[in-house]
């Protein structure tokens, strides 16, 4: 299942959702949505939505981010710049049993808000 197949199966299993409805919901735009369904842009390419998509249409479809990212196919890309190390586990977060994907996805949730914390207070996003 693509992205766009999700949406799409969200939407009919919503009293066929309309694309606009849909929109509001996410807060993206009706064409962005029509185009992430089709998994193509405007100019005719593929289309690889960004993680914040991801995480917008997640949250709008009460699931978890792990949830939607476990739900659509392998091949799914990230329009990110990510190293191949990043690419290595993120493979192995995708061929995890479920559980361990939770667990995964938790501590860094965790961590992550740990190292907010410890950001000085003019610090306004982390190094990465």
């Amino acid at each position: 299942m693509t992205l766009g197949d999700y949406i799409a199966k969200y939407r009919a299993d919503h009293d066929n959702m309309s694309l606009r409805s849909f929109s509001k919901l996410t807060g993206l735009s009706v064409t962005y949505i029509s185009n992430i369904e089709k998994g193509i842009n405007n100019d005719g390419n593929q289309l690889f939505p960004t993680i914040a998509t991801y995480r917008r249409i997640a949250e709008s479809t009460g699931v978890t981010l792990t949830e939607l990212l476990s739900s659509v196919d392998d091949s799914v890309t990230i329009n990110s710049p990510l190293s191949d190390r990043e690419h290595q586990l993120l493979d192995n977060f995708r061929a995890a049993p479920e559980i361990i994907r939770k667990a995964a996805f938790d501590m860094l949730a965790s961590a992550a808000q740990d190292a907010k914390k410890n950001l000085p207070a003019d610090t306004t996003s982390a190094a990465g």
